[in-house]
């Protein structure tokens, strides 16, 4: 017998014996040495790689990260309003919330981390929350069968959204962490921990509620069985969200004014205005590439995945369609920063993995130009005055990317501690933005 012949399936050969019967001879069963037969053994090489891949995608999540941790809390003014309230708080001072609705969740837990490690330990502790939102989304899509997972999420991880916020003190990839690792839980069945993870979704960002309720809808869906489980784990979620907004409750008087938005000056904020900064933040979540590619291939993709709707990926798909609609119904209502829109980033890549099945290529396109925009920039319109534009001048320009931008900026706040600090810091020019003309950087700022 050669190698890799099972002699209990296949006999010695006898030409005799073929000749007087008209019979097939028996089929040569290939084993290896441990009775795994080569197509099995192909699907356990591949899984083995495809695994091997997802923990390179979250070794690469984790150190593109890394550098940028020293960097101080990071350039966004609510950071510092954030632990402002929180130090305040824990310094027994009462609770303020930073801004409405509130966010004592995220005050409390920055400000703890504030005390102990600095923005070296709230930065490094943002960065975990950003792998676990990167590790949950490649077991989610595992779970459905989604294609080109890893392009998928290298997409998500990278868009200088996502990238930026992993290693800033801020709460967005908080929110994000628990809303993915709660469908995972509702995945497994484990009702109890998804209702307490979604309820801190909604604790560290109000508007995670949303896709919250969407992951619940789509669990009773799915499983028809346990449908009381899954309403036990939404009562958990709804009880356990709200009541970390409690003390924001009781801030306003037990009204619910914390409940209204903070925008500013109303001249602002007319329709147009608000239309316009809908339209711009959408076109550069992605960049202007990539918004290119969608929209030349968007017939095209809403024809695969309407063919699909129909096939055993089509609940998948309306949820992930409900998601985007909801959470762009409320950026349209509140256009201002371009991070509310990072929760429908997951959703999206599964549509364009679904979408782009059968054209890896473009799905692979599109990861790369999402990934550029992080260093280069093509930009079609300029803002009079940065963060609080009331016009702007079109044109195109190619200016630095949007992580390197915000780099250059964080670079420029890192001796900033408190929100006084940070307006001293801006008014003297160290965040007027990208394309204008720059202020010398300040002189570092004392201690508080």
């Amino acid at each position: 017998m050669g190698p890799g012949l099972d002699a209990g399936v296949v006999g010695p050969y006898r030409p005799q014996q073929q000749e007087r019967s008209c019979k097939l001879p028996s089929p040569v069963t290939l084993t290896m040495g441990n009775g795994t037969k080569p197509g099995e053994l192909r699907t356990e090489q591949q899984a083995r790689r495809l695994a091997l891949l997802d923990s390179v995608i979250l070794l690469i999540v984790a150190v593109a990260n890394l550098p940028f941790v020293f960097l101080g809390y990071g350039a966004d003014s609510d950071t510092y309003a954030v632990l402002d309230a929180g130090h305040r708080l824990l310094g027994g001072g009462g609770y303020v919330p930073s801004r409405n609705p509130g966010y004592f969740l995220f005050e409390t837990v920055a400000a703890a981390l504030s005390r102990t490690g600095g923005s070296v330990l709230t930065n490094t502790a943002t960065l975990a929350m950003a792998v676990v939102s990167v590790w949950c989304l490649l077991r989610i899509m595992r779970t459905f069968g989604v294609p080109h997972r890893h392009w998928a999420c290298a997409a998500c991880a990278f868009v200088p959204t996502f990238w930026i916020n992993a290693h800033s003190t801020t709460d967005f990839l908080w929110a994000l962490a628990c809303l993915l690792a709660g469908w995972l839980a509702l995945l497994d069945r484990r009702w109890l921990t998804a209702g307490l993870l979604l309820g801190l979704a909604v604790g560290f960002r109000l508007a995670s509620g949303l896709p919250a309720g969407c992951l619940l809808a789509f669990s009773l869906l799915r499983e028809p069985r346990p449908r009381l489980r899954v309403v036990a784990a939404g009562i958990v979620a709804a009880a356990f969200g709200a009541a970390w907004y409690v003390p924001s409750l009781i801030h306003s008087g037990w009204t619910f004014s914390f409940l209204h938005a903070q925008l500013g000056d109303a001249r602002l904020w007319t329709p147009e205005m608000r239309l316009g900064r809908f339209l711009f933040k959408n076109t550069y979540l992605w960049g202007l590439p990539a918004s290119i590619l969608l929209l030349l291939s968007i017939m095209r993709i809403g024809r695969t995945l309407s063919a699909q709707r129909r096939s055993d990926r089509g609940p998948l798909i309306g949820l992930c369609v409900g998601v985007i609609v909801l959470m762009e119904s409320l950026f349209l209502e509140y256009p201002i920063r371009q991070a509310y829109l990072l929760p429908l980033i997951p959703f999206s890549m599964i549509l364009l993995a679904f979408a782009w099945e059968q054209r890896a290529a473009l799905l692979a396109g599109f990861a790369a130009f999402v990934i550029s925009l992080n260093f280069v920039n093509f930009a079609v319109a300029r803002p009079d005055v940065p963060r609080k534009a009331s016009t702007a001048t079109l044109g195109f320009w190619v200016e630095p990317g949007q992580l390197v931008e915000n780099v250059r900026q964080q670079w420029r706040m890192r001796a900033v501690h408190t929100l006084k600090e940070w307006n001293l810091a801006d008014q003297m020019g160290a965040l007027d933005g990208a394309g204008s003309r720059r202020a010398p950087s300040p002189p570092p700022l004392p201690q508080p």
